[in-house]
């Protein structure tokens, strides 16, 4: 009976064998198509990430100003330039700046609150008016559709009017510390039609006359001429470019060549106005300044503040290939385009 029972076991086990061989032989040929299905889905999308990434997210990550430790990426200098519009150059240096004045400011002891930046994007929600109020409700309604319309976070706006505040009063603080000496010349001026016309009044200047007397005979220089083309004391860089670096190059007593003019007014058709000839009869290197001239010092004070702390800092600017080139350039352009 033992005998019989093992036959049957044994009968059993060859009979199920080849039945569990198919079975994993079918289960294998139904996994194969899932398995080559998966390996192609998984090719498509390295081959198409490996497209994409580069393509469309790589240059929005890309860091287009470092200024120390601190990095703006190119997303966020997209973002600006559709807010502020202006050319690409003078965004990159724009945001430089602003990293500059940021701790530039603290060091002075320039601070902005939380509250300071509230009520600078308050003012800016009612319309730019200090005296012009609107309700919580309007001001978060205010609040989330320019983060709609805009592309920047909250975070982003506060911070942006924190550096706009700081740089006003860092020029409030530098305005009341300006000096008030500076280095002048006494200039004097004949301004003539033609370049014939001016290469006389110089022989006549050479040959001995008078230099007032002379500009009051030909020069067409209204505000000089009946004056003896007397312009008085002016501080560098007063003067239309081209009359300025004159002056500045001059020794006192010596009179200039005719030198074309041209109208400041339109520097782009460089459309000549006339010839002067210079005269500069003193220099001082520290001579107080006139009241007339005292805002076109302060307008430069942030100006000359921004150049001198540039020195003391890191500053680079990355193109998408070799530095900011043509291609970065002509890139920013077409996403400026898309919007």
């Amino acid at each position: 009976m033992s005998q019989s029972r093992n036959r049957q076991i044994n009968r059993r086990a060859v009979n199920t064998e080849p039945t569990s061989k198919v079975e994993t032989g079918q289960r294998q040929r139904k996994r194969t198509p899932i398995i080559i299905a998966a390996v192609v889905f998984a090719l498509i999308l390295a081959i198409f990430g490996a497209a994409y990434y580069p393509t469309y997210i790589a240059p929005f990550r890309h860091v287009i100003i470092k200024v120390d430790d601190t990095n703006i990426r190119m997303d966020y200098f997209l973002k600006r330039l559709k807010l502020e519009g202006g050319d690409p150059v003078a965004m990159l240096r724009t945001l430089t700046q602003e990293q500059l004045v940021k701790p530039g400011a603290l060091r002075y002891g320039i601070e902005v609150t939380t509250e300071d930046i509230t009520q600078g994007l308050r003012r800016i929600a009612s319309g730019g008016s200090a005296n012009e109020t609107i309700s919580d409700t309007e001001f978060r309604a205010w609040l989330r559709q320019t983060t709609n319309d805009t592309g920047f976070s909250e975070k982003e706006l506060r911070d942006l009017i924190a550096t706009r505040l700081m740089t006003a009063r860092l020029q409030e603080y530098l305005a009341e510390r300006m000096p008030t000496v500076a280095e002048q010349a006494h200039v004097h001026a004949i301004l003539v039609a033609t370049e014939k016309e001016a290469e006389q009044v110089k022989a006549r200047l050479d040959a001995g006359e008078d230099f007032a007397a002379l500009a009051r005979e030909v020069s067409v220089d209204e505000n000089s001429g009946e004056n003896g083309g007397d312009l008085g004391w002016v501080i560098r860089g007063i003067l239309e470019p081209q009359v300025d670096y004159e002056v500045w190059a001059m020794s006192p007593g010596n009179v200039s060549d005719p030198i074309l003019y041209y109208d400041p007014s339109d520097p782009e058709a460089m459309a000549p106005v006339g010839y002067y000839i210079l005269k500069v009869s003193e220099r001082s290197d520290a001579r107080e300044v006139d009241e007339k001239y005292l805002p076109v010092l302060e307008s430069r004070l942030l100006g000359d503040w921004y150049s001198e702390e540039w020195e003391s800092h890191e500053v680079e600017w990355h193109g998408l290939k070799n530095g900011f080139d043509s291609y970065t350039n002509a890139w920013i352009g077409l996403q400026l385009q898309k919007e």
